[in-house]
């Protein structure tokens, strides 16, 4: 209900219809549902989609992948283990950043070893990458940019609640925006993303609000969503 309302209100406030500055929020539907597309959706999406089948996204992203493997192995030589070069020594810290790098890639962490994954086990990870839901996303015609929106609650009881929470939504869709914005067919395109998280508290966070995604006009103009 919290994010249908949010949606609605930056949808409201986005500017009018044909105005150049105007974001375009496919999300919010109606003032009684949002609709929420997967990355597959959003990337194939009518007014920047770039591929003409599933079949040439998904081998676009399983050479996607390939890269992320190669540069995850290049990491892992000050990894091995001394008395068996086999595996990785690895503590809870390292292991868990390792993992991050493995992430949509074509290889694996199995009982400290790096191995590739099966065909069965590539095909499983594209699509559950492809198969990602943000709580939305926004897109800006004119200056080409693309925002997934995530809508948080969280427990806002420790001091660093923000800045534990907004790293976990940013890593869960770093592989997608890495993927998009390497495209060599996105025309321009941008896509970034935007964490809107409140404590369970009612707390507001404002952790990584650097670039505004939807600045006031300097004027007033009172367009929330601005280009």
């Amino acid at each position: 209900m919290i994010w249908r309302e949010i949606l609605l209100k930056l949808f409201g406030l986005s500017g009018d219809e044909g105005d150049e500055h105007k974001w375009v929020i496919p999300s919010a539907v109606s003032a009684d549902s949002h609709k929420e597309l997967t990355v597959r959706q959003i990337i194939q999406h009518r007014d920047f989609g770039y591929f003409a089948s599933d079949s040439i996204l998904e081998d676009r992203i399983s050479s996607f992948f390939a890269q992320r493997a190669t540069l995850a192995l290049s990491h892992a030589g000050h990894l091995q283990d001394p008395t068996d070069p086999t595996t990785l020594a690895l503590n809870t810290e390292s292991h868990a950043d390792f993992l991050t790098r493995l992430r949509f890639s074509t290889h694996t962490l199995t009982d400290n070893r790096v191995r590739r994954l099966s065909d069965q086990e590539l095909q499983t990870s594209i699509s559950a990458s492809l198969d990602l839901r943000p709580d939305g996303f926004v897109f800006h015609q004119k200056s080409k940019r693309v925002a997934i929106l995530e809508f948080t609650r969280a427990m806002d009881s420790s001091e660093d609640w923000e800045t534990k929470k907004d790293p976990e939504k940013r890593a869960r869709y770093a592989p997608v925006l890495d993927f998009f914005n390497s495209l060599p067919e996105n025309q321009g395109w941008t896509l970034l993303q935007f964490n809107f998280t409140v404590g369970i508290r009612g707390s507001i966070s404002n952790v990584d609000r650097t670039e505004p995604l939807f600045p006031v006009h300097a004027q007033g103009s009172g367009h929330l969503l601005e280009g």
